[in-house]
C-alpha cells in the first residue's frame, strides 16, 4: 500500500504536461478557430442562399448571441486547473497567461464587435464568477494538501489545514457582507437599464 501512494505522489504531479497541451490547444487553437469563425461563416452562407424574403435574410445575416455561461464557465475552469497545479507544477502558469491574455483579446473583440448583446448584466455576474473563482482556490488548496499527503508531508499538510477553511469562510464572509449590495441594482444603474431597454434598436 505504501508503494501505491509514492506512486501517486510521484505521478499525479507529471499530469501537468497533460494540462499544459489543453491550454496551449484552447488558447491557440480553440480561440483562433473562434476568431475566424469558418462555422457561422458556412452556416450564414446556406441559410442566406436558402432565404426567400428579405426578413429570412436578415435573419440569416443576424450576429449571434454572446454566451456568456459557456465563456464564463469555460475561464473558471481554466482558472481552476491553473490554480491547483501552480504549486506542483510551476511551469503551468506562463501556459496560463497565454491562454489568459489570447481568450481576454478575442473574447472582448467578439463582444464589442462580431455579437450581439442578448442582456446587460451591469456587474451582476461579478458576485457569481468571485464565488466560482474562490471556490476553485479552496479545490486548489485541498489538492494541494493531498498530494503533500500523498508525498507524506504531515507536518505541511497540518500547516495547510487552515489555508481552504480560511478562503471558505472568506467567501461565505462576501456573501453576507456584500451580497445585497452585489446582487441589487443601485437607483443609478436601475435607471440605467430602463433607458437602455427604451432606446430604439
Amino acid at each position: 500500500p505504501l508503494k501505491t501512494f509514492e506512486l501517486l505522489g510521484a505521478e499525479v504531479p507529471q499530469v501537468s504536461a497533460v494540462m499544459i497541451q489543453y491550454m496551449m490547444l484552447q488558447g491557440l487553437a480553440v480561440n483562433a478557430q473562434k476568431l475566424i469563425r469558418m462555422g457561422k461563416l458556412f452556416l450564414t452562407i446556406i441559410f442566406a442562399s436558402m432565404a426567400d424574403v428579405d426578413y429570412e435574410l436578415r435573419e440569416a445575416m443576424k450576429p449571434y448571441y454572446f454566451q456568456y455561461g459557456t465563456y464564463l464557465a469555460f475561464g473558471c475552469l481554466i482558472f481552476t486547473i491553473s490554480c491547483c497545479y501552480s504549486t506542483v507544477a510551476p511551469i503551468i502558469l506562463p501556459f496560463a497567461t497565454i491562454y489568459f491574455s489570447f481568450d481576454y483579446l478575442i473574447q472582448k473583440y467578439q463582444l464589442l464587435y462580431v455579437h450581439t448583446p442578448s442582456f446587460e448584466t451591469y456587474g451582476m455576474f461579478w458576485p457569481v464568477i468571485i464565488k466560482f473563482m474562490l471556490h476553485g482556490l479552496v479545490l486548489a488548496q485541498s489538492s494541494l494538501m493531498i498530494i503533500l499527503g500523498l508525498k507524506f508531508g504531515y507536518m505541511q499538510q497540518f500547516l495547510l489545514f487552515p489555508l481552504p477553511i480560511v478562503t471558505w469562510l472568506y467567501s461565505s464572509h462576501l456573501t453576507t457582507t456584500f451580497g445585497q449590495l452585489m446582487t441589487d441594482l443601485s437607483m443609478t444603474l436601475s435607471n440605467a437599464a430602463n433607458l437602455d431597454s427604451e432606446r430604439p434598436q
